[in-house]
């Protein structure tokens, strides 16, 4: 999926949320497999104590930008995981297998939508935004 679609899946109150939300460090990197990655470690405005790793990777081989292709997108918050993101976002080829946890998330998610937590979409934001 492309991250405007992943975006427009999330709800309104994560999206809201994730303005609190700051980017502490950022690398971008071309892999072996000749894909695109983008690692990030975000943190609250509040809680700059507790921070999360974010990783942003094209589906597409020899890609200049992640804002306008298919991506992989993967946190280790506790809303990616209990929300089912990583385990629905593979649904849509949007996540990483070997991250899925084999849970789906029937009381949580029950229809399946691939949403993202607050820590992507504020990354998710920022490449959109800049356009890399």
């Amino acid at each position: 999926m492309k991250p405007r679609q992943l975006l427009k899946a999330t709800p309104s109150k994560v999206k809201t949320a994730a303005k609190s939300v700051r980017i502490t460090k950022g690398t971008r990197s071309h892999l072996k497999n000749g894909k695109l990655r983008l690692a990030a470690v975000v943190s609250s405005r509040s809680r700059s104590n507790v921070k999360h790793k974010v990783v942003i990777e094209s589906v597409n081989k020899n890609v200049d930008a992640l804002h306008d292709t298919d991506v992989r997108v993967w946190c280790d918050c506790e809303f990616f995981t209990y929300y089912g993101c990583s385990d629905v976002l593979p649904l849509y080829n949007a996540g990483f297998k070997n991250k899925a946890t084999g849970i789906m998330p029937d009381v949580r998610n029950p229809k399946k939508v691939p949403m993202v937590c607050l820590h992507i979409t504020r990354v998710l934001n920022a490449v959109i935004r800049t356009g890399k």
